[in-house]
């Protein structure tokens, strides 16, 4: 983690792998997330974990037709 001026900078890896024909495996590693914000709230990686999940993996599965 690399702070520039009172930023905390995040880093997030993506990997797809596709170990058969037809099963993609999402790994998301998300590095660099404080455990507080600026305003005090002490679960950012829970409310980070669920923005990830509700926001962004849910619509990549109903993109590709699989239920929420």
């Amino acid at each position: 983690m690399q702070h520039v001026t009172g930023h905390t900078w995040l880093q997030v890896d993506i990997k797809l792998e596709e170990p058969e024909q037809g099963t993609t495996i999402l790994t998301l590693h998300h590095t660099g997330i404080p455990h507080e914000d600026k305003y005090g709230n002490s679960d950012v990686e829970g409310t980070t974990r669920n923005g990830w999940q509700q926001l962004i993996i849910h619509r990549i599965k109903a993109v590709f037709g699989y239920g929420l």
